[in-house]
């Protein structure tokens, strides 16, 4: 009698186990599926950075057209069009580089040495964009002025410059944070 009792807990057992299995198999699964729709979002918010800063881009010779219309000088509209160029071209490397399509699906190796190389491109692009960005604000403050030491409109147009760029500091951290996330994610799920 004792062998049948024990043989009908050792069913129970087995039986027991193999729900427990099934059970954290599909909270794996879950989890895994949680992580891959969080890191998509973070992507997508990556994405929809670059594809910002392209569209701002994009509006550029607009705005030759309208300097030209009303007569700034050649020079001022010559440099906008180099600064724009430059930071196409950069942006466009550093968005290439980054690779967000293949991003989820690489290993950790990858998609870290990935994420570290954009890092490296944004810097470059960074310093290499200071002096034309620099002598723009400079020529901008001069045009908005009129030429002229008007302190109040000088103020806002500075004040406003600055302004412009805490705002862009803030996008671009919150950007580094989503690619920051995507790697730690990546990371779980190769756990």
């Amino acid at each position: 009698m004792e062998k049948t009792i024990d043989f009908a807990e050792l069913e129970e057992l087995k039986t027991q186990f193999n729900l427990l299995n099934e059970k954290l198999e599909k909270q794996q699964i879950i989890n895994e599926n949680l992580i891959k729709e969080s890191m998509k979002k973070k992507i997508i918010g990556v994405e929809r950075w670059y594809r910002a800063r392209f569209r701002v881009l994009i509006t550029v010779p607009i705005l030759m057209a309208i300097f030209a219309s009303n007569d700034y000088h050649v020079g001022y509209i010559t440099l906008l069009a180099i600064v724009a160029l430059f930071e196409f071209v950069l942006n466009w490397k550093c968005y290439r580089t980054l690779n967000t399509n293949e991003l989820p699906t690489m290993t950790i190796t990858s998609a870290t040495e990935c994420v570290v190389k954009h890092k490296q491109m944004r810097a470059l692009a960074k310093k290499i964009l200071i002096a034309p960005w620099l002598m723009m604000v400079i020529w901008t403050i001069m045009i908005a002025s009129g030429y002229s030491w008007n302190l109040p409109l000088i103020s806002i147009t500075i004040v406003m410059m600055i302004l412009g760029s805490v705002w862009g500091h803030k996008l671009e951290k919150k950007n580094r944070r989503n690619l920051e996330d995507v790697l730690h994610m990546i990371n779980k799920m190769r756990r």
